[in-house]
């Protein structure tokens, strides 16, 4: 007699632990690695691609130069590549960045998720001026040294000055590195058009 009272228990038990979905909390934690696997694959596959820019730049930038020839369309190609694949994951991290931070790191840092946009656009500016100092030092245009030590040390100044929050911290990086690959590809503008006048005014 209590059989049936005990099993239809169990079967309201049961159907309480799954959701509408009709995914059960073991399901989820059946399918966790593989989300986290994706996760990782799709920030992996981000990094390595601005990663590997600078690597492609420097040989042709250092050949071109050498043999006397333009370097500006390698730049343009390269920072093009760059900015390609950065909008494209700000652009993922917009409509997805939630979806990849439990990927990778679980519900646990859910109060991150306001700091995916800005910090990785800091990351883009920082990946700039290093496409940027790779050009220079492939073209032996060493001006964008000075903006960029500067750019550095008033990020930090101003990370001192202005760290009440960790998404104030954040807005101060991506600010600092924005400045910074501006004043860094100005300064090796101003070294290009000054070489270019003085080739060209020279005698012979």
């Amino acid at each position: 007699m209590t059989w049936p009272s005990s099993r239809s228990a169990t079967l309201r038990t049961d159907e309480r632990a799954r959701p509408m979905s009709g995914v059960t909390p073991d399901d989820a934690r059946r399918r966790w690695p593989l989300s986290r696997i994706v996760g990782v694959a799709v920030l992996a596959l981000l990094l390595f691609s601005v990663g590997f820019v600078p690597t492609v730049l420097l040989p042709q930038a250092t050949e071109r130069h050498v043999r006397g020839e333009r370097t500006r369309y390698a730049l343009a190609m390269c920072v093009g590549i760059l900015f390609a694949i950065s909008i494209a994951g700000l652009i993922a991290l917009k409509f997805f960045g939630i979806v990849l931070l439990h990927a990778l790191a679980g519900h646990a840092f859910d109060a991150a998720e306001p700091l995916l946009m800005p910090y990785s656009i800091a990351m883009m500016f920082l990946a700039t001026s290093t496409v940027l100092g790779s050009y220079g030092i492939a073209t032996h245009r060493i001006a964008f040294a000075a903006p960029l030590i500067v750019g550095a040390a008033g990020t930090l100044l101003a990370i001192v000055l202005a760290h009440a929050s960790l998404m104030q911290v954040v807005n101060v990086i991506a600010v600092g590195n924005a400045l910074t690959a501006v004043a860094v590809a100005a300064a090796l503008g101003w070294q290009a058009l000054h070489g270019h006048r003085a080739a060209t005014s020279s005698p012979g």
